[in-house]
């Protein structure tokens, strides 16, 4: 209780710091020293551990959220989660959801996704329910590669067609007198070029997220910068 009247304490009096410019730096500094005083147990190297992990955790999250809203609500829910997890099962949980939020926010946005992330850590408390939503989210992102895909393979086919009644009527003796015809033929050729230009670069986004989404065995490790 005292803890929650802390954080509300330190909340109130950063929004009125804000105007000095300090009030964001103030507000994560008394956050962050909450939740890691919140790492508790007898192993002290195991505290130490989760607290790292949690700072590469931030780190990397902070390109795809607000890394002070994810701390202010959704780290205290991953400390306590935490305890109940042997140091593997916690670092599958931390890539679970940062493979989750990268899945989000290229559909939804950042502001968005840390809405999702909120809810998501209120109710993903175990390394199997996170598993979970992984998966529902990979499969629907796959179904939509797989969808683009097949949608492109049968624009090119229909291209492929066209072009070839052009090449026919080209080389006709009466090619002179189907140059409307033609050029109708030509313009739907484009136009489905550019519809399969647009579709291919939503394919190359897609397999990005779905490369993102991968989580691999091992630790955390702090993500480069964008």
């Amino acid at each position: 209780m005292n803890s929650l009247i802390e954080r509300d304490n330190a909340i109130n009096s950063g929004k009125s710091s804000m105007d000095k410019g300090t009030g964001a730096a103030f507000l994560r500094d008394v956050v962050r020293r909450q939740w890691k005083d919140a790492i508790t147990g007898t192993d002290k190297t195991k505290c130490h551990a989760t607290a790292q992990e949690i700072d590469v955790h931030i780190a990397n999250m902070n390109a795809l959220i607000d890394p002070l809203d994810y701390e202010i609500f959704c780290v205290p829910n991953i400390v306590s989660y935490s305890k109940h997890m042997q140091s593997e099962e916690f670092t599958r949980y931390l890539q679970h959801l940062e493979a989750l939020a990268a899945g989000y926010s290229s559909m939804l946005g950042r502001d968005i996704t840390g809405l999702v992330m909120i809810g998501m850590t209120s109710k993903a408390r175990t390394v199997k329910s996170v598993e979970r939503y992984h998966k529902m989210l990979y499969d629907e992102i796959d179904a939509k590669f797989i969808g683009y895909n097949t949608i492109i393979q049968k624009k090119k086919e229909h291209i492929d067609r066209l072009s070839l009644r052009v090449t026919k009527h080209r080389r006709s003796i009466l090619g002179f007198f189907r140059r409307g015809k033609i050029r109708v033929l030509s313009s739907r050729i484009e136009h489905g070029k550019r519809k399969v230009d647009r579709l291919s670069k939503k394919l190359e986004t897609l397999e990005g997220v779905k490369k993102a989404m991968k989580v691999s065995s091992g630790p955390s490790q702090p993500k480069p910068p964008k």
